[in-house]
């Protein structure tokens, strides 16, 4: 009920059943790819996933440490472009080496007109991050697009961008680039985990209900023959058949390890900061550091020099 009060009361559910791979028409990705898979989940519990209060959304926030989560409703009414949009806001926590340990944050969250419940979503989220070195000057936005390929199948793929407000200064831009770029890939790479872990357990899932309905249908093979058929030979005779009839079951329908018959509780662990993105932003900060101590001292030597000329220059008049 969720997902159809997010969406355009004019949308309705596709009935067709999808097979194969859907090319997506009628909207671009952006340059930043951040996933492009496909799970074994239904596209409106992707959609859920991502985009409520869901289990899977705790446990996505759990592990990026953020704090203060606050969580806005989907606008009742689309605007004149038939856009409906939601507002959320938390506190992230940085793993920099150097700057601030947190980030309060926001996202206005677009649910384009595209987006069709059963069958595909497609959102824009605009974030903007406080307290980060040059904030005030731009802003990401994330495309979220959810499709169905197939029963229980979605194809999640999500890209990103970097909007800047006003000019930047060449360096400057490239860090902002590099440290935004890396943020993205890290807070998505620890999302891509969390379905592909739950890509797997519904894969067990259905193995095992193979597997019980081969037990079912043996039980009930065995049960028939029971029922029908008289003993014959003697107790030795009967007690070997039953013997052979148990391997045979075994051989059909074996359980394969306890996984598949105890539904274990998976465990993800905590997303480790990323040393190679804290090693590199080192360097780069560094590297200004070093670029303004130069400036500085070849101002000094020019002050000095002018200081030289001045002197030489009133020497030579006073002489006059």
């Amino acid at each position: 009920m969720e997902i159809e009060d997010a969406v355009n009361n004019n949308y309705v559910t596709s009935g067709t059943q999808l097979t194969g791979h859907l090319t997506c028409t009628g909207h671009e990705h952006f340059d930043i790819h951040l996933i492009d898979e496909v799970f074994h989940i239904n596209v409106d519990e992707v959609f859920t996933c991502l985009f409520t209060d869901s289990p899977f959304f705790q446990e996505f926030v759990h592990l990026r440490n953020t704090y203060d989560v606050s969580l806005g409703e989907w606008s009742h009414e689309p605007d004149e472009n038939g856009v409906k949009t939601r507002l959320i806001s938390y506190t992230l926590s940085i793993n920099y080496s150097l700057g601030p340990k947190c980030s309060p944050s926001s996202e206005t969250q677009h649910l384009l007109p595209e987006s069709q419940p059963g069958t595909c979503f497609l959102v824009d989220a605009d974030c903007y991050n406080g307290g980060v070195p040059y904030a005030d000057d731009f802003f990401t936005t994330v495309r979220y697009c959810i499709r169905k390929v197939g029963e229980n199948k979605t194809r999640l793929h999500v890209s990103g961008r970097i909007n800047y407000k006003k000019h930047i200064w060449g360096l400057v831009k490239t860090f902002i680039d590099k440290t935004a770029s890396t943020g993205l890939a890290t807070n998505f790479g620890v999302i891509a985990n969390l379905f592909r872990r739950e890509s797997e357990r519904r894969k067990r899932e259905n193995r095992c209900s193979v597997n019980s309905q081969k037990l079912n249908v043996h039980k009930s093979f065995s049960s028939s023959r029971k029922s029908y058929s008289k003993p014959k030979g003697s107790v030795k005779e009967r007690v070997s058949q039953r013997s052979q009839w148990r391997n045979n079951f075994n051989s059909v329908a074996p359980y394969g390890d306890n996984s598949c018959m105890t539904r274990r509780k998976a465990t993800v662990q905590p997303a480790q900061a990323d040393t190679t993105y804290s090693s590199t932003t080192d360097v780069l900060a560094m590297s200004i550091f070093v670029v303004v101590i130069f400036l500085v001292v070849v101002n000094l030597l020019l002050f000095y020099q002018i200081a030289l000329l001045e002197a030489t220059v009133a020497k030579f008049v006073s002489n006059r």
